[in-house]
């Protein structure tokens, strides 16, 4: 019996040790994390992977993969290495409306979209898409700066999609081949391919022309083979999407500001700490002020580019054009809220 008794002490003993060694006691526990940081606890040399998408070509002076670059390197680094940013362009995860679709179910992070395609779900966005609403870059640069633009921002969490912030690219112009637009009488009747955005369609149709609504991947394809007459877009994007290759004017009609926009997927957001939340914000609103003030530099740059690649570029009287759209304007008071319209108006 005293044999048996001093074995199960030894066997008693030897586990006791096993499950301090193991970590069983409760006193080696971490303290409860409130901030819900469960995407900064990793193993130690395993980062949280973060996948953020966009449409546009890589090209070191497109906006959209601007954004996604800096903001890569950026977030790696103050975090140091907590994060990993995997990147995906030109439209590998999907256009503007896949990629805000994959924004509410959680399937992609972060995402630069174009900000038209927003106002499909979240109205208010719809605003921005007022024709001639900026008077300048100066006026835009105002509004990004804005407690508007910060309270446009919040109008899309409702739809599971948190807004960092815009990108300015510029005024859109109009391209097209063979006789050149150089008045608005010539858009009279001509098919124009534009964003699907009814303030877009709205805008045209005022102006004489005959839209047509069609996702960005048809575009190039319907210019080739001549099913529209033309399209309209940011100088930048004329470039950098090589729509020289398939037209031969660009008529300066500047009608609608185009703007990128940085946003997460409200589902990622939430697994962030609120001193992650805060840094993710902050960077990706420093990187966009800094990129919009670059693409205005860039304008002049980029109309050189067209020119030199065969393009000709025509001065348009837009006078006539205000007065032309604001039936556009009467239109949207109708359906929406005319708060952020005003507040851009004040900025003037």
């Amino acid at each position: 019996m005293k044999f048996k008794t001093a074995t199960l002490s030894i066997i008693l003993v030897i586990l006791m040790v096993l499950g301090t060694a193991c970590g069983g006691g409760g006193n080696t526990s971490q303290p409860a994390n409130n901030n819900n940081q469960a995407s900064n606890n990793q193993p130690s040399g395993k980062a949280t992977v973060i996948k953020l998408a966009h449409m546009s070509p890589e090209l070191p002076d497109d906006a959209y993969h601007m954004f996604a670059l800096r903001y890569k390197e950026a977030i790696e680094s103050k975090t140091n290495g907590r994060f990993e940013v995997e990147l995906y362009p030109a439209g590998v995860l999907g256009k503007d409306r896949e990629l805000s679709e994959g924004l509410q179910y959680g399937t992609v992070d972060l995402a630069v979209i174009t900000s038209s395609p927003m106002g499909n779900f979240v109205p208010a966005f719809q605003t921005l898409d007022l024709p001639f609403l900026f008077d300048s870059w100066e006026h835009v640069y105002r509004f990004l700066e804005s407690d508007a633009a910060e309270e446009l921002y919040k109008e899309t969490e409702g739809a599971g999609i948190v807004t960092f912030g815009l990108i300015a690219r510029g005024p859109r112009s109009v391209t097209n081949s063979g006789k050149a637009i150089e008045s608005v009488e010539g858009l009279k009747g001509m098919k124009i391919r534009v964003i699907e955005s009814p303030i877009f369609v709205d805008t045209f149709t005022a102006l004489g022309a005959a839209p047509q609504a069609m996702s960005w991947g048809e575009v190039f394809t319907a210019l080739q083979q001549g099913t529209i007459d033309g399209h309209e877009n940011s100088i930048a994007t004329i470039n950098n999407e090589r729509v020289y290759e398939v037209q031969d004017n660009v008529s300066l009609t500047e009608h609608i500001f185009a703007f990128t926009t940085a946003h997460a997927s409200k589902m990622f957001w939430d697994t962030l700490s609120a001193e992650d939340q805060k840094l993710f914000k902050e960077t990706a609103k420093e990187i966009t002020i800094q990129i919009s003030k670059e693409q205005e530099k860039a304008e002049e740059d980029f109309l050189g580019r067209l020119e030199a690649a065969g393009m000709n570029v025509y001065e348009i009287d837009r006078a006539p054009m205000r007065d032309m759209v604001k039936s556009v304007y009467d239109k949207f008071a109708q359906t929406n809220t005319d708060k952020y319209f005003k507040a851009i108006e004040e900025l003037r």
